[in-house]
């Protein structure tokens, strides 16, 4: 089984939503501003925030639901005091949108795929809400920075993208790792990209993505690098979450 969200929603005061796009189903959970942010002017950013590759495999098979489990990037939103919305991948968190159209390989060689960018940039533009907001910050741990960068290509609204130990070079990433090729995915290196704002935070202690991996594509993109030695792949970003925010 997922993690279950309505324990974090109804903890951090976030709406729990669903939006349709293209056959599928999405979750998505809203933050609302804080009365005192309103009293000024709307607020001009939106920060989007989507998770990590959750459990692709489970004892070695195709697992039927690909999670995820641990939630480092709702933590993360948890700590933003600014319009902020968590993106759920097309086919995760099935126990709350259910599975119609998923299909295993939407998980795994296709989890980068222009089908996954395309489902996921349509269900944010179905969203005329979003509109009131002049710019979108994407922000992804793992996998998920890995679409946020595809993603980004395609939203007009989008000028900077925060990728957290994220496997920018999928290429680089797989033979590292001697995974079967994704070979239905994309390849954020590999793309002809449109000018962003880069920001890339990286832990000396991630094995499951080291800096090295990404270094060539990340100095060709002049992405601002913030480093942490002490930090893993998946801690410990939470502490530095309310410092890294003043830059975007």
């Amino acid at each position: 089984m997922g993690c279950q969200f309505n324990p974090y929603a109804n903890l951090s005061g976030l709406d729990q939503q669903s939006i349709q796009s293209e056959g599928f189903t999405l979750l998505a959970l809203q933050n609302q501003l804080r009365p005192a942010q309103n009293q000024l002017r709307p607020a001009k950013v939106l920060h989007i925030y989507i998770e990590g590759d959750g459990q692709p495999w489970a004892s070695g098979k195709i697992a039927t639901n690909p999670g995820p489990f641990k939630l480092p990037t709702l933590s993360l939103l948890q700590q933003d005091s600014s319009p902020s919305l968590y993106l759920g991948r097309p086919c995760y968190f099935q126990d709350l949108v259910g599975n119609k159209n998923c299909h295993p390989s939407l998980w795994t060689r296709a989890r980068y795929s222009q089908q996954i960018v395309d489902l996921m940039v349509s269900a944010l533009l179905s969203r005329k809400d979003l509109d009131a907001y002049e710019e979108w910050v994407l922000v992804g741990h793992s996998g998920g920075g890995t679409l946020a960068y595809l993603m980004a290509q395609q939203l007009p609204k989008v000028k900077k993208v925060v990728a957290i130990a994220s496997n920018l070079d999928v290429d680089a990433w797989v033979t590292y790792h001697q995974y079967a090729p994704l070979d239905l995915s994309l390849n954020p290196a590999r793309l002809h990209s449109k000018p962003l704002q880069l920001f890339y935070l990286a832990g000396g202690k991630d094995k499951n993505v080291p800096l090295k991996l990404n270094q060539h594509f990340l100095n060709k993109v002049n992405a601002e690098i913030i480093f942490r030695d002490e930090y893993d792949h998946n801690c410990c970003w939470q502490k530095d979450w309310s410092a890294i925010l003043e830059k975007f």
